[in-house]
């Protein structure tokens, strides 16, 4: 007697099958690609780095530095225009440039200065657009750290926003003076995050990289040209693998990109870091997704970082993860979302 086949059930059983099998995949994904940082990924909680008995002054910080823009130039204003304060200081006691104090601290809505840190918050409106430019020196390269969400590692899947992760760390006795967005490391396990002198994840690049020094140094570097261990034996301090490049070995703009960057290449919320000598940087933050429609093109934010006279520049993540906080303040609240969960943050802590 033969005996006949259930279809249905045969039909379920696959398809039950097929369920299975996806939720596999899925699941072996999400820890390989998230969660998934190697067995020699850090586990204790993140503390940025402090001054120790071998901490160095960045090298060449006043020669290397350039003069800022001039305001009287036909296609950008600077929307802020209150002076720094001066130093109640003789002409010899004063440093270099007027760039550091002498001891004091000199903290107003658009600028901070002291012994080791001096940064100078400013509305810059070039060609119809509106970017958030926080110009930065540091004295000593551990005042230009990294942190990530509640304090934990990259691995651990924390989340929080940008604020949240300023204020964990300023509970936690770090000064911190300004902070942006760094680019979403969390997400990027396969990818090279060295944050502090500390490799986590494959260490083997995706994308272009940037990389900073311990000496202030800073470069942009191909995937394939990047190998982490010879990098932190060079002394790499930060790397990020996000990209792209936005200035040629000149300084001048790039006007194309290649296909990985396409599909962020429209208009969008920016944040890019900018480098003009060792201890001297830029944070740059343009606008946000509301009714002054104040995004830009990657090739917009490149020939920003050209006018700013950056010898080097690189694009962080950007869209609703831009975010830039001065003080107590994020600098862009009014054109921007800035309730975005992040797993990663830039900022300058004073050690004054």
């Amino acid at each position: 007697m033969k005996r006949k086949f259930n279809k249905k059930l045969i039909v379920k059983i696959v398809i039950a099958d097929i369920l299975i099998f996806a939720v596999s995949i899925l699941t072996f994904a999400y820890f390989d690609h998230v969660r998934s940082w190697g067995p020699d990924t850090p586990v204790d909680d993140i503390k940025p780095p402090v001054f120790g008995d071998d901490s160095e002054y960045v090298s060449s910080l006043f020669e290397t530095s350039k003069d800022e823009p001039s305001s009287d130039s036909n296609e950008a204003s600077t929307d802020s225009s209150e002076e720094t304060p001066s130093a109640d200081t003789s002409e010899d006691e004063k440093p270099a440039n007027d760039i550091f104090t002498d001891g004091e601290v000199i903290s107003t809505e658009t600028v901070y200065k002291s012994k080791y840190v001096s940064v100078t918050l400013k509305e810059i409106n070039y060609n119809n657009k509106l970017y958030m430019v926080q110009d930065v020196y540091v004295q000593r390269i551990e005042s230009l750290a990294a942190g990530f969400a509640k304090g934990l590692n990259p691995s651990s899947g924390e989340k929080s926003t940008i604020y949240q992760m300023v204020e964990h760390y300023r509970n936690r006795g770090y000064n911190i003076v300004a902070a942006i967005n760094g680019d979403y490391c969390g997400y990027n396990s396969k990818g090279v995050t060295i944050r502090n002198g500390v490799l986590y994840g494959s260490g083997v690049a995706q994308f272009d990289v940037c990389i900073i020094y311990k000496d202030g140094t800073m470069v942009t570097m191909a995937p394939e040209d990047f190998n982490a261990k010879t990098e932190l034996e060079k002394g790499a301090w930060h790397v990020w693998d996000f990209g792209p490049p936005l200035l040629d070995e000149n300084g001048k703009a790039y006007n194309s990109f290649n296909s990985d960057y396409s599909k962020i290449a429209k208009s969008n919320p920016r944040t890019a870091i900018g480098y003009y000598g060792p201890g001297h940087y830029c944070f740059v933050v343009a606008g946000g997704r509301g009714e002054q429609a104040y995004g830009v093109t990657m090739s917009a934010l490149a020939d920003f970082m050209e006018y700013l006279e950056c010898d080097v520049a690189y694009n962080l993540d950007g869209g609703r993860s831009s975010i830039m906080v001065f003080g107590e303040n994020i600098v862009n609240e009014k054109y921007q979302d800035v309730n975005r969960n992040n797993t990663d943050m830039i900022f300058i802590q004073d050690f004054s």
